[in-house]
């Protein structure tokens, strides 16, 4: 209605896949990402060529280096892709015959991109951007045809089912030769002509429609990052990052980056940051971009090592490194200077404070030190008195004992005497009685004294215990207010001595004083190349290391590693110097002052450590899979980043500037230049199984309905336009169980690529509204339908689906009870034991709440879900083996076979049609058809290839009724 329209486009694509054993459809992946890559690489030569010249400076295209070699080993008519194609049309064309044709040809045994190895293996091998990559030939020439038997084709376009009929009406036929296998696809009368296109070339032309979408969009480019092959939340594995960085093409962008002229800054930034630092004395009337040529004519520099442009300071890393070192030594030196000045002006601003907390310090050292002198004192007379009084005490005591004890003597020798008088006197009075005797007897008296004599003589005087004094001891002993430090030593007054005290306090402040400032002195080291920190790698597949420059040479490098000092040859390793620790963590790796491999890595790295799941590589958005719950996803942050944008609209990267980084940002951005500059937008989401490709597309798809939802007044009467952006929402939970499955690396991982379509009416400047939108899917992994790899699952739909008909289909309970389907470990293609990993039951309610939402009708709703149980039957049918009246053998399947039943019943065909199907093939020869018995083998055959047909073809019928639901406005 006269408004402009345009579009913001999403693609979901598989990132480049390197396996122990690679298949056709990883030939056909890697095929995608090498076309990619090329285009990423021309866009990003593209984008730098029209900056440089905007900025006067010729860029010539030999300064620019791609991978459109292996792509031409790839596409060319005479590539793998056309060799591939013309030996699927050989009569006997085989895997053998494929292998003997690639080693032969010249034009691909002599590429530079090509080898096959010396030892034969069945594998052939591609050099691409991102690795070396062998292929296995096993399989691949049945995988390029997917062709189904005629016999199968015609049985299912007589199905009953009009959806089942219509689907296989242009179904790729295998006519065959007179084996009936092997002459090409077609679809003519029972399905077209033999010569029609492969897969290889249907997907080929796939790929060229959407390279052409995507050059006619701007594009914004996403690679998501798995940090770990374990699922495991906080885990970053250094090794398995590179390689993704590598395949994602960051690599490769950076290196474009770091040949060219990585540091672009204005004139007015550039002499903020060096000129005043380095070119001080340059006139401030000049204007920028004189001072700015001034100041490196004053340095020095050379001239190839910078650009002066007309509005932006181009340098190379060379010189950026250099203008970085002398200027971090002038400010280094400015700074030293500026501290010394602040801590003199600090120390003489202090010098009153300190000379008056020292006077109080020492006033109150002399008070305590008095009050401490005359407390001493007291207390060392009070305990002289008590020690004199204890040594009076102690004296009478002994002055009496010996009182005491000489009296008991005297009383001793007092009664000794009387004895002996006695005995005296009685024997006097005998003497006399007996005869008169001579001389003079001895009186009482006389002997009394004569013994007393005698006694006292012999025996010494007692003697008393000399007198002890307590010592008055300051130190352990005493009481504790009498303790004094043990370098104070008592004055002979009992005091204590001033100059001791104060050459103690003394002590105590200058150690003080030293331990502060040993606590604030600035640490020193080198500086420069010598001493500075980087990163060595002595073998590629070894990964990087941190180590430590010690010396070098022309031709050895000195390194202090993990396992001590090492002196390696350069000649022999990788060696980076590291980036600061102040830039390791920037937004844009881009900005880092050394951009390499390993200091990437080691950016990415900490940033995911400190939660930052993401981070800009220039043009690129680096998001690294968290594996754990987030809470960056909120509306508030979605409002705040589509501000920014908004803000920033018409600017270049100018939602970038005010924001961090975020897939928020990206879709807003995309949103913002959709409608403010009227052309179309893509954001390019790639990465491995695992990274997060499918949640990334759901946040960009959550902003686009969010920021292009219609405001109610201006919502379509019948409702159709008001449920528009919630069906866009509604389409995500439908693919998702048809094209999901668990894997290895993903419990959700995308087995398929698709490009999304948003188209935008343009409200008015800066606002659009969603008038419509579009799906487009690319190869999916029919081969998963039958078969998987061991510890991986099914797509999610079938075990949604078994779970609902155990009970848990809630109001859909009927519809899948009629399917007869079981436990799904019941069934050959599910027997992958179930995890709790999912919620089967609630995804199905939400698939169903998916269709409903986009209006598929009961029929077909009811016809996919018949289609996805009736491949689960048949992968069930037992085939046989029995022999003809000829005696060769041919295949048989009992028509009373329950899953043969349930099948038939479900396609809405015969049991007997189906069995004959299954177990003869079809040989066409002019107007007449003819059946003949296949064996076993082929019989199995058949039947996988019916089930992947039928899934594959159901696929296809979803993406229509999406289709149909959202392109009301396209």
């Amino acid at each position: 209605r006269g408004k402009t329209r345009t579009n913001v486009s999403v693609l979901d694509i598989f990132g480049f896949e390197s396996f122990e054993k690679n298949h056709f459809e990883q030939l056909c992946i890697n095929h995608a990402n090498e076309r990619l890559q090329l285009h990423f690489n021309h866009y990003t030569f593209l984008q730098e060529r029209t900056l440089l010249e905007g900025e006067g400076l010729e860029l010539s295209e030999s300064d620019f280096t791609d991978n459109a070699a292996c792509v031409a080993l790839l596409e060319e008519p005479w590539g793998i892709q056309a060799t591939l194609d013309d030996v699927c049309k050989m009569p006997k064309g085989d895997d053998k015959a494929l292998l003997d044709t690639l080693s032969t040809k010249a034009a691909i045994k002599d590429h530079v991109h090509f080898c096959m190895p010396k030892k034969k293996n069945g594998t052939f091998v591609v050099k691409h951007y991102a690795g070396d990559v062998a292929y296995s030939a096993d399989g691949m020439i049945e995988r390029n045809k997917d062709s189904i038997p005629t016999s199968v084709v015609a049985l299912m376009q007589r199905s009953k089912n009009p959806v089942f009929a219509s689907a296989f009406e242009s179904a790729e036929v295998d006519v065959g030769s007179t084996t009936g296998r092997g002459g090409g696809r077609g679809s003519g009368k029972d399905g077209g002509k033999p010569g029609s296109r492969s897969v290889y070339s249907q997907f080929k032309a796939d790929l060229r429609e959407l390279l052409a979408s995507i050059e006619a969009a701007s594009p914004h480019f996403v690679r998501c990052i798995n940090p770990n092959g374990e699922k495991r939340a906080d885990h970053f594995v250094d090794a398995k990052a590179i390689e993704q960085l590598r395949c994602g093409g960051v690599i490769e962008a950076v290196r474009m980056a770091r040949e060219s002229y990585p540091s672009r800054s204005t004139f007015e930034a550039f002499c903020m940051s060096y000129v005043s630092v380095l070119c001080p004395d340059v006139a401030k009337t000049l204007p920028p971009k004189s001072k700015c040529l001034a100041c490196m004519k004053m340095i020095g520099l050379d001239p190839s090592l910078y650009f002066v442009g007309k509005t932006l300071m181009l340098l190379r890393r060379e010189a950026m490194d250099l203008l970085d070192r002398r200027r971090d030594e002038h400010l280094k030196r400015f700074v030293l200077l500026l501290q010394s000045r602040l801590r003199r002006f600090l120390c003489r601003s202090e010098i009153p404070r300190r000379r008056r907390a020292a006077a109080a310090v020492v006033l109150q050292a002399r008070v305590r030190r008095r009050g401490l002198r005359d407390r001493y004192a007291r207390l060392l007379k009070i305990s002289r008195d008590e020690a004199a009084r204890a040594e009076a005490a102690k004296a009478e005591a002994a002055r009496a004992e010996a009182a005491r004890v000489d009296a008991a003597k005297a009383e001793a020798a007092r009664a000794q005497a009387a004895k002996a008088a006695d005995a005296v006197q009685k024997a006097d009075a005998a003497a006399a009685s007996r005869s008169g005797g001579v001389g003079p007897t001895p009186t009482l008296k006389s002997l009394s004294l004569q013994s007393l004599t005698s006694q006292s003589s012999s025996q010494a005087p007692p003697t008393l215990p000399p007198r002890v004094v307590p010592p008055c001891n300051a130190g352990a002993g005493a009481p504790p207010a009498l303790r004094t430090p043990a370098n104070i030593e008592p004055s002979s007054s009992g005091g204590i001595r001033n100059d001791e005290l104060e050459k103690s306090l003394a002590a105590m402040m200058q150690g003080s004083g030293q331990r502060g400032r040993a606590s604030h002195a600035a640490p020193s080291g080198k500086v420069g190349t010598l001493g500075s920190h980087g990163w060595l790698s002595v073998d590629s597949n070894a990964g990087w290391e941190e180590c430590e420059l010690l010396d070098q040479s022309d031709t050895h490098l000195t390194l202090r590693v993990s396992r001590g000092v090492q002196t390696l040859e350069r000649r022999k390793i990788k060696f980076c110097l590291r980036n600061p620790d102040k830039m390791e963590a920037v937004d844009d790796f881009l900005l880092l002052p050394y951009l390499d491999e390993p200091n990437i890595l080691h950016s990415l790295r900490v940033r995911y450590r400190r939660g930052h799941v993401y981070s800009y590589t220039g043009k690129i958005l680096l998001a690294v899979n968290p594996w754990k719950p987030v809470s960056i996803y909120s509306n508030e942050i979605l409002q705040r980043h589509a501000a920014a944008a908004a803000t920033a609209a018409g600017a270049a990267d100018g939602a970038r500037a005010a924001a961090e980084p975020h897939i928020y940002a990206v879709a807003c951005a995309a949103y913002q230049a959709c409608v403010a500059a009227g052309r179309g937008q893509c954001v390019l989401i790639s990465g491995e199984s695992g990274s997060g490709k499918t949640e990334s597309t759901k946040h960009v798809l959550k902003v686009l309905t969010v920021l292009g939802a219609a405001p109610s007044g201006q919502r379509g009467a019948g409702g159709a336009e008001a449920a528009l952006e919630e069906q866009i929402m509604h389409a995500n939970p439908v693919l998702e169980a048809f094209g999901n499955a668990k894997t290895l690396r993903n419990n959700n991982s995308s087995r398929f690529g698709k490009w999304i379509e948003v188209a935008f009416e343009q409200v008015s400047h800066g606002r659009g509204v969603i008038a419509g939108a579009r799906v487009r899917t690319y190869l999916l992994e029919k081969s998963r339908v039958v078969q998987q790899v061991s510890g991986e699952r099914n797509y999610h739909i079938f075990y949604q689906m078994c779970t609902a008909a155990m009970g848990g289909g809630g109001a859909h309970l009927e519809l899948v009870k009629t399917l007869g389907l079981d436990c799904a470990t019941k069934f050959s293609c599910t027997k992958t034991t179930l995890d709790g990993s999912r919620d089967d039951t609630a995804e199905f309610e939400a698939t169903m709440r998916g269709m409903a939402g986009l209006r598929f009708s009961k029929h077909d709703s009811a016809s996919l879900l018949a289609a996805v149980a009736a491949v689960m039957h048949l992968s069930n049918v037992e085939v046989t083996e029995v022999t003809d009246f000829d005696g060769n053998p041919c295949a048989s399947v009992d028509t009373k076979d329950v899953s043969l039943q349930h099948a038939a019943r479900l396609l809405q065909v015969s049991a007997d049609e189906l069995k004959d199907g299954l177990c003869t093939r079809m040989i066409v020869t002019g107007k007449e058809s003819t059946r003949k018995p296949e064996n076993r083998e082929k019989a199995m055959l058949s039947r996988d290839a019916l089930c992947k047909a039928l899934y594959s073809k159901m696929f296809d019928r979803i993406v229509v009724l999406i289709n149909n639901s959202l392109s009301e406005g396209m």
